[in-house]
């Protein structure tokens, strides 16, 4: 019965706008293999220096890290699938807080 639930859930996440484009430019960018690498390299990266980065350094580090992959970020193709990707991921945010809410957790 859960397992039912769940699955009905996904499908609904995967009719939300969000995902829709999310998916749309993530498959546009699969053609186009030169710019699929390099934005596998900025997410990895970015996400490292998140990882690694004490709090009261990050402002700093972001700001450094932006300006060093400014040229990576504004090729339209990477900066669209990267908002998508942003969308997306602040959607599944939201809905693991109501569910957290919801378990009083």
């Amino acid at each position: 019965m859960l397992d039912e639930s769940i699955n009905r859930f996904i499908n609904e996440l995967k009719s939300t706008p969000e995902f829709m484009e999310f998916k749309m430019r993530r498959d546009l960018l699969a053609q186009h293999p030169e710019l699929k690498a390099k934005t596998g390299l900025y997410v990895r990266e970015h996400y490292r220096l998140l990882e690694n980065t004490p709090t009261e350094d990050l402002f700093e580090a972001e700001k450094k890290f932006a300006d060093e992959h400014e040229s990576i970020y504004n090729t339209p193709m990477i900066h669209e699938y990267l908002d998508s990707q942003a969308a997306f991921n602040r959607l599944l945010r939201d809905v693991l807080e109501q569910i957290t809410d919801g378990l009083s957790l």
